[in-house]
């Protein structure tokens, strides 16, 4: 972020309370500011103005972005490790001998799965 832009949104964060607008005159330089109904025309007010705050704050919402989207992917990986681990386990039990129900309890599948790898292994 630039510093014009950082020390923005620093303020904003610590006056969240307050309405960030009154800061805008002060940043800016303007007195008088059209009134804005909605957010698309804030966004084009900002983005006329003061392009380095889109900038930024574009930049920031992407870089929340692919974080989110690392964890994301990292959980469901995780989830689907788990999830094949517990299927390799219990067809290696069940190569071994070991009766399905038993191998479903023990390795938390349900019953139904189990005996869909025990048809698999066969095959």
């Amino acid at each position: 972020m630039s510093n014009g832009a950082e020390s923005l949104y620093e303020e904003i964060l610590a006056d969240r309370h307050k309405n960030p607008l009154h800061l805008l005159p002060r940043k800016t330089g303007k007195k008088e500011f059209p009134d804005l109904d909605d957010l698309p025309e804030v966004e084009r007010v900002i983005t006329d103005t003061r392009p380095e705050w889109a900038d930024a704050l574009i930049k920031e919402g992407e870089a929340k972005g692919e974080i989110r989207g690392i964890l994301l992917g990292e959980e469901r990986g995780l989830r689907l490790g788990v999830t094949q681990a517990k299927r390799d386990t219990a067809l290696s039990m069940l190569r071994r001998g070991m009766a399905p129900s038993e191998v479903a309890e023990l390795v938390d599948l349900p019953e139904d799965e189990v005996l869909r790898l025990a048809k698999e292994a066969v095959n």
